[in-house]
């Protein structure tokens, strides 16, 4: 005979099989399940963090904020320190190299005004200055101080004396050298009458890159320009 008590253990098995509850619907408006959204599971593992530490114990509070306030300034400071360390470093490397390409270019510029003196000593020789002298000395002869003048220096690997049409009056090791009249380095020694060092170009007798250097030859007695020193210095010696 079915009876209440019957009913009751049915209602009970009912509700041990049903896998969720279902909704309850209060004035037309449906409750949903308790549980966060994908979307709200940060703010609630949040509010379980401050959850959990509203329940630490008053000296626990007490050790994390001493921790806390003793190891962030130390981590502040360390940064800061760290940035203006590596600022400075990179400020240092920065001195060194501009001290460097200074040094090297003041290297450059004596060693280049040595040359342009050597040039200028050699032009002023009485062999190449004094009319009876230069008139009466075989070419050959001043060959041989060109000569010795590149043995001496080591920095050139021709000198060449030449007229003021650019021919070659005398060489040193008789190198053959061309008319050097179309040169723009000759014009300009030429034009300004006065020594003049030349941008690196191509040599046409070595077919390698040099700096020339010239200057006039002037007669001892009467001032005016006779001749012209042509020297020829590879770039690999200031290299």
């Amino acid at each position: 005979m079915y009876n209440q008590t019957d009913a009751a253990k049915s209602r009970d098995a009912q509700n041990e099989t049903s896998p969720t509850s279902p909704p309850i619907v209060t004035d037309g408006i449906v409750n949903l399940s308790d549980k966060p959204s994908p979307e709200n599971a940060p703010h609630s593992a949040l509010n379980l963090a401050f959850r959990g530490f509203r329940r630490l114990s008053l000296g626990t509070k007490a050790t994390i904020f001493a921790i806390a306030f003793g190891t962030i300034p130390v981590l502040a400071i360390g940064t800061l320190a760290y940035q203006v360390a590596s600022q400075s470093i990179v400020n240092r490397i920065s001195e060194i190299q501009q001290s460097e390409s200074k040094g090297l270019a003041d290297k450059v510029n004596r060693f280049t005004m040595e040359r342009y003196s050597d040039i200028q000593v050699l032009s002023g020789m009485p062999i190449f200055t004094y009319g009876r002298l230069r008139e009466s000395t075989e070419s050959t002869q001043k060959q041989v101080i060109l000569n010795k003048f590149v043995d001496t220096y080591k920095v050139y690997d021709n000198i060449t004396l030449l007229d003021l049409n650019g021919n070659v009056i005398a060489s040193s090791r008789g190198v053959p050298v061309a008319n050097q009249s179309s040169r723009d380095y000759f014009q300009n020694v030429r034009q300004k009458n006065s020594p003049v060092i030349s941008q690196p170009q191509v040599s046409s007798t070595t077919k390698q890159s040099s700096i020339f250097i010239l200057s006039p030859v002037k007669d001892a007695e009467k001032g005016n320009t006779v001749g012209i020193i042509l020297a020829s210095m590879p770039v690999q010696k200031i290299e």
